[in-house]
């Protein structure tokens, strides 16, 4: 897919390499800790990025809906297409608001310097897993339905529809797949249950 971002992924290895203390980032031997430690930053980023896509779409359908015309009147005064309009949005105000609760705690967290406490990263990764599935599966499925509202004119370079489509099913795998996520919320559910 040539217009979808892609990171290069690649095995890089290092055989007899010293280096010096002073360009050791970390404790000896926490790597793989660290290295997961910033799976909740990286979500937050997705969430975020996530979230612009879906709004960008939104934002489109509603502006050519409007622009439009079908029997002397906007297609968006049509319920066919300003209901499923306004439940996208809907929906998308209220992740927005999970997003930016997510990255809020996230970086309380940080302030406080909770970071190393077990709590608070169980607490963080299920809450940004929860918000990142949200967030990137309604940015694919907002991208999708407003394509369909918008028809023909969604696959042009008009209206870039088609594209942010292609970025948002990237979303949807980068930073732990929909079942990875879920499956991060479904252990802090039952961790919730255990307390009743």
């Amino acid at each position: 897919i040539q217009f979808v971002p892609r990171v290069e992924i690649g095995q890089t290895i290092f055989n007899s390499v010293k280096i010096p203390k002073e360009n050791v980032l970390g404790d000896k031997g926490q790597g793989y800790k660290n290295l997961f430690s910033g799976l909740v930053a990286e979500r937050c980023a997705i969430i975020g990025s996530s979230l612009g896509i879906a709004w960008l779409t939104a934002i489109t359908a509603l502006i050519y809906t409007n622009i439009r015309t079908q029997f002397n009147r906007p297609i968006y005064d049509f319920q066919g297409v300003s209901f499923p309009i306004t439940q996208l949005i809907t929906e998308l105000m209220a992740a927005t608001e999970l997003g930016f609760t997510s990255a809020t705690e996230y970086d309380k967290t940080i302030e406080r310097q909770h970071f190393k406490e077990k709590k608070y990263i169980k607490y963080n990764a299920s809450f940004s897993s929860g918000a990142k599935f949200l967030a990137s599966n309604l940015a694919h499925k907002i991208s999708y339905e407003t394509q369909q509202l918008c028809g023909g004119i969604a696959f042009t370079d008009n209206l870039r529809i088609d594209k942010a489509l292609e970025v948002a099913k990237v979303q949807e795998i980068i930073g732990g797949a929909r079942n990875i996520q879920l499956y991060l919320v479904s252990r802090a559910i039952k961790d919730m249950i255990s307390f009743l």
